[in-house]
């Protein structure tokens, strides 16, 4: 039996709900956003709702709001790794629970724990109300709230992105309005999928006459990769010039280009120009793109990518574009997890699109990087790179962790090269886009805008 007086009771209960409720959510979920380098406010106001919810004795809605507030906190941490475009692409990503780390399960299984706490507190708590304690969680509800709105900027937090951490923020909010982005919308819109103007990229030859079509085929879509100086392109190019002795038919150049990294995907598998990104009922249209092309002629067609396969919808329109077999984030259970942008490490995925030219016959892949994605995390570093200092790029500079990166790729496809099953690939390489950087002097001193480099040649 109950000994205390009402009123101590009610401000138990008040500090109940907000130590349960508020804090306790919170502190897992932030916890959970260290472990995996992930982005989430330190206090996601949503549970304030719920608090208020609490105190006010509101069972029905209280839980409601609850599952509401831990559901879109789960879609804003997943996303970051795995982007939920449409609700039902939940389904889609629970396919691969199984392959799946084995940290991925325990935190799931926590986060569960954690969920059905938090409803048993809803629904065996004290029914007392307090009307003091209810003022001050409304009060608490507007500071928070306030501070979000009158302190924070919300442009600096971008979807799918690891780079900012905030105080305070709604992840419901966050959520809805992620969904909202020009590209989420696009998904939906009608009319034709292609301009009526050619893109030419550094695939055009291969559109038309298929007489020197090679067998085997690797094109690469070479995230952020500049124009840039001759000494700075020799020295991140270095490790492939000096695997010349294995290389024939060397051709290189550059094009110009701009747009993002999907509407470069699209120039060079279809020379086309992207007018919108819903590739729903187009089949006509796509049936001009390379890789169709090439299934049509007996080809194998494998595309390779590190993120996964819902961000840009690419697991949906890979398959429409011709790809009969696709390599994403989710496919795998990866050795390690890079930064750059979150997904698998190109390092590790380029012994796979390595791997699948073993096999006898024609064969096309795709291999778009990832790692080189800004903002050029230097955790995905796993091999010695130049040292920037030696071709006169400042250290520590976006521009210097970009050229560190890229320099890294080239050392793996240096690598892949020289094995005895690549021996007569064609391999283009070409970057989707110029290099993103803030510093608009720095951008200027070392890199052409609107200017994209390609490399042209087959293995021996």
């Amino acid at each position: 039996m109950l000994t205390k007086t009402d009123n101590s009771w009610s401000w138990l209960q008040f500090l109940w709900a907000i130590s349960i409720v508020l804090i306790l959510p919170n502190a897992v979920m932030t916890l959970f956003s260290f472990i995996y380098g992930l982005e989430r406010p330190y206090i996601n106001a949503d549970y304030a709702v719920v608090t208020l919810l609490f105190i006010a004795n509101q069972r029905v809605f209280g839980v409601a709001a609850l599952l509401v507030a831990i559901f879109f906190d789960v879609l804003a941490l997943i996303g970051q790794i795995f982007p939920v475009l449409r609700i039902s692409d939940i389904v889609y990503m629970s396919s691969f629970f199984g392959v799946a780390p084995v940290g991925y399960k325990v935190s799931a299984v926590v986060l569960c724990l954690v969920v059905f706490l938090l409803i048993f507190a809803f629904l065996y708590k004290n029914q007392q109300k307090g009307k003091l304690e209810f003022l001050c969680c409304i009060n608490l509800v507007v500071i928070i709230y306030g501070f979000s709105a009158i302190f924070l900027n919300e442009e600096e937090y971008k979807v799918w992105s690891n780079e900012k951490r905030s105080l305070i923020s709604s992840q419901v909010i966050f959520g809805i309005d992620s969904r909202r982005t020009g590209f989420v919308e696009s998904l939906s819109v009608d009319g034709n999928l292609f301009g009526d103007v050619a893109l030419n990229g550094a695939t055009g030859a291969w559109f038309g006459d298929d007489s020197d079509t090679d067998e085997k085929i690797l094109l690469i879509v070479n995230e952020s990769w500049g124009v840039s100086n001759q000494t700075i392109q020799s020295a991140v190019m270095s490790p492939l010039l000096d695997a010349t002795t294995v290389l024939s038919d060397w051709q290189q150049g550059s094009l110009s280009f701009n747009g993002i990294t999907i509407e470069a995907e699209i120039r060079e598998l279809c020379r086309s120009d992207l007018l919108h990104f819903n590739f729903e009922g187009h089949e006509e249209e796509l049936a001009g793109c390379i890789p169709n092309q090439l299934r049509k002629r007996g080809y194998k067609t494998l595309a390779f990518h590190g993120a996964a396969g819902l961000m840009y919808d690419r697991a949906r329109w890979y398959p429409q574009i011709g790809f009969e077999k696709q390599t994403f984030f989710e496919s795998y259970s990866w050795p390690s997890r890079c930064y750059s942008f979150p997904g698998a490490c190109d390092v590790e995925m380029a012994d796979h699109v390595a791997d699948s030219y073993s096999a006898e016959g024609k064969v096309f892949g795709y291999w778009l990087t990832l790692n080189t994605h800004h903002l050029y995390d230097l955790r995905d570093l796993s091999l010695e790179v130049l040292q920037c200092e030696s071709i006169d790029v400042r250290a520590g500079t976006e521009t210097c962790r970009n050229l560190k990166l890229q320099h890294q790729f080239f050392i793996k496809l240096s690598e892949i090269v020289t094995l005895p099953h690549m021996s007569g690939v064609r391999v283009v390489v070409v970057s989707d886009h110029e290099p993103r950087i803030s510093n608009q002097a720095q951008m200027d001193e070392y890199f052409e805008k609107g200017r994209v480099p390609w490399v042209s040649f087959k293995i021996r």
